[in-house]
């Protein structure tokens, strides 16, 4: 199976739209996984467009609930990914795949929240396009794209996606990080996220050579 981890905002429409029309192309399963948080008031709204849109374009639907009100009151939002990633592994048979629909821009906004943190080159290669999850793999197939190219994508298609109110909040690290840093950066430096990307690739390469010469020692 490919499992796409669908939460029925921008992003992952455009991906579960795109996979959509070439699934003849994959001789695996295509399925819609969504995850309901229970946090926001919306969040039964967002469930049922989430199943309309994959009834729509004939796509399996899957769906789980999760509670997270009860979690770390430090660091909700990461309790909140740890519950989820926990949810969608259960899922996950021998060799299958969970697609996320992370791309540049977001790549990009977790190399400075890695900085931010001191992380090493381990954290800040940010974001691997495939590795190992569960009994299975995890890839990010839109990180080649920036979420101008995706949102493109989106008028030109004319699809309809839900609107998470959270990523308003400027309280949250990341929610700052995209609507005032990056749009801060770019204006200085236009090409931020692309250099921001390629040091996650630097770090990357760093971290696979540490890796293997404590393996060796």
């Amino acid at each position: 199976h490919y499992w796409l981890a669908y939460s029925g905002g921008m992003d992952s429409t455009a991906l579960l739209s795109m996979l959509a029309m070439h699934r003849h192309r994959v001789q695996a399963e295509l399925v819609a996984l969504h995850v309901n948080h229970q946090l926001s008031v919306n969040a039964e709204k967002w469930e049922e467009h989430c199943r309309d849109f994959c009834k729509t374009i004939n796509i399996r639907y899957e769906s789980v609930t999760i509670n997270v009100r009860d979690g770390r009151k430090d660091s909700p939002e990461a309790w909140a990914r740890e519950l989820r990633y926990a949810a969608l592994e259960k899922f996950m048979q021998q060799d299958d795949v969970l697609l996320t629909a992370h791309h540049r821009d977001d790549l990009a906004e977790t190399v400075i929240q890695q900085l931010l943190r001191g992380s090493g080159p381990e954290g800040l290669s940010a974001m691997p396009e495939t590795r190992r999850f569960g009994p299975g793999w995890l890839a990010r197939p839109l990180l080649a794209y920036g979420r101008s190219q995706i949102e493109d994508y989106i008028k030109d298609q004319r699809l309809t996606w839900v609107e998470d109110e959270s990523n308003s909040k400027q309280g949250i690290d990341r929610n700052f990080i995209r609507n005032t840093v990056m749009p801060t950066l770019k204006e200085r430096w236009p090409s931020a996220t692309d250099v921001l990307w390629r040091v996650s690739r630097v770090q990357a390469d760093a971290a696979a050579i540490l890796n293997d010469v404590a393996g060796q020692d």
